[in-house]
């Protein structure tokens, strides 16, 4: 996903001051803690339909090319799906709403990503070149989980819609899709912007992933062997942060996160400590 946050507040400035305060308070929480925000200009269910539609015509590729579904790492995949996916629907009305999908390909490329209506898509590659325990796995889950939650898709086309030429014009998302498609300089100009929204989304994993019952200092493990594995040159255009940013941002999220799991995670009567 091309992901961006427009809102002025985002879930760092909010959402982790508010679980901070009431964490230390010592107050029993119902189990959301990731509010779904409103995106203006964007129409949702026809976002949700278009990311239906891309996630049937990655399936039906992975079936031609024989990689549909999991071979290797089916028990540990599902596993962390169930639970991750019962802490996401423990989040909002939106969650719950939501009909979320996942498929696992036994692709040798390294992918994880999501669509916009909570279609989700793992590789065993990706579990294979980093060599993921569950955990690890689940904070993947989580990440993706967290976009669509927040809404990132809807928020990258509105802020593309907000940036294009000429302006006031009407614009459908297919258009808005074509332009991001083409358009280098938007994307350089928001790459910023797009590269916040990973780091949002990691944050927000770990809290989903706590809930589910995984150990964050374990889920970080996943950020840290990312560390160990990247490139020592960037791309020039880079919709998610370098390796070494990213895992400061998940160490100082670190302390919140255990505390969410001692209070809540460890608690989880349908997810087993891990």
């Amino acid at each position: 996903m091309r992901l961006v946050r427009a809102r002025a507040i985002g879930w760092h400035g909010r959402g982790l001051l508010a679980l901070t305060v009431l964490l230390a308070a010592g107050r029993v929480l119902a189990a959301g803690f990731i509010d779904t925000p409103q995106v203006n200009g964007v129409n949702a269910e026809i976002l949700a339909a278009r990311g239906d539609e891309a996630f049937e015509r990655q399936l039906e590729i992975a079936r031609q090319r024989g990689e549909a579904g999991c071979r290797k790492h089916c028990t540990m995949i599902a596993r962390a799906v169930g639970a991750v996916l019962g802490a996401a629907r423990r989040q909002s009305e939106f969650a719950r709403s939501t009909g979320w999908r996942v498929a696992a390909s036994s692709a040798r490329g390294a992918e994880a990503y999501a669509f916009p209506g909570g279609q989700i898509v793992v590789s065993e590659g990706l579990i294979d070149s980093l060599a993921l325990n569950e955990a690890e796995l689940a904070f993947v889950l989580a990440h993706e989980v967290a976009h669509v939650l927040l809404r990132h898709e809807g928020q990258t086309l509105a802020l593309a819609d907000a940036m294009s030429l000429p302006r006031g014009v009407s614009r459908s998302i297919d258009d808005l899709y074509f332009q991001m498609g083409f358009d280098i300089g938007m994307l350089l100009r928001m790459a910023p912007l797009l590269q916040r929204a990973e780091l949002e989304a990691d944050g927000a994993a770990l809290v989903l992933g706590a809930q589910a019952g995984y150990r964050p200092d374990e889920m970080a493990g996943f950020v840290r062997k990312l560390v160990a594995a990247e490139a020592s040159v960037q791309a020039l255009l880079a919709t998610h942060p370098a390796g070494g940013e990213r895992l400061r941002e998940v160490e100082r999220a670190l302390p919140l996160a255990r505390g969410v799991w001692r209070r809540f995670g460890r608690q989880r009567g349908d997810a087993p400590l891990r």
